[in-house]
């Protein structure tokens, strides 16, 4: 069977790739973000920018803009191959995983910054709002740490 390189998206496809396209955006991503991403998920092998813009319809443009978007969230990540000049996309491996870990990340951020401005504060309303988003992303960050204890339990390779 011929991969995406060799050949269109078919019906089915077609639907995914726009569904998760409208999904994506509900969460915050742009459509064509969410697009190029269940274009990825449909395949075995690696995926040119020019390749996706064909596929997808849109410019290179939205796509360099779009991938990056889905690098910086650990969901896509390059590949050189040899011979090609341009750069490929595939999905990351263990990717879901990848973007809980990344949000973990953030919310420690967000909390660092947070504490350290509450302390420079001088108001206790601002003070007691700080203190309430601080709360916020360590509820978070432990509601995500289930998340991926629960992932371990369900992979088969563990």
């Amino acid at each position: 069977m011929k991969t995406l390189r060799e050949r269109a998206l078919d019906e089915h496809e077609s639907e995914f790739v726009e569904r998760l396209g409208m999904s994506a955006q509900a969460d915050g991503l742009t459509r064509i973000a969410g697009r190029i991403w269940a274009v990825l998920m449909l395949t075995d092998v690696p995926l040119s920018a020019a390749r996706l813009a064909e596929l997808l319809t849109i410019s290179k443009g939205s796509i360099s803009t779009n991938t990056r978007v889905l690098e910086s969230l650990d969901i896509i990540n390059r590949h050189f191959i040899a011979g090609a000049r341009q750069e490929h996309f595939a999905i990351q491996t263990n990717a879901y995983r990848a973007l809980v870990e990344g949000q973990i990340k953030r919310f420690e951020t967000s909390r660092e910054f947070l504490a350290d401005s509450r302390k420079k504060l001088r108001t206790d309303t601002a003070k007691s709002r700080l203190a309430e988003l601080e709360l916020f992303y360590q509820l978070f960050e432990d509601g995500c740490k289930t998340v991926i204890a629960n992932m371990d339990k369900h992979d088969p390779a563990n």
